[in-house]
């Protein structure tokens, strides 16, 4: 999470922060609000939203290891 970095944070890092923050109890809500998440939910593809919103329930720490994504997770 961009809030647990330390040192000076980009202007964009906060304001995504921010976002994250104003949202965090409602990502699907506010996910399936946003422009790609209404195309994506009339297009049929709701639930790709709500795995999108998904929040702090993986230990995974994916990592690109060539042309696929590998855990790095201890």
């Amino acid at each position: 999470m961009l809030s647990l970095l330390t040192g000076r944070l980009s202007p964009e890092a906060e304001l995504a922060v921010a976002a994250f923050e104003r949202f965090r109890g409602d990502l699907a809500g506010a996910m399936s609000r946003c422009g790609s998440g209404k195309e994506l939910v009339e297009g049929g593809f709701r639930s790709d939203v709500d795995l999108a919103s998904e929040y702090g329930v993986s230990s995974a720490v994916p990592m690109l290891a060539g042309d696929r994504f590998v855990n790095c997770a201890s």
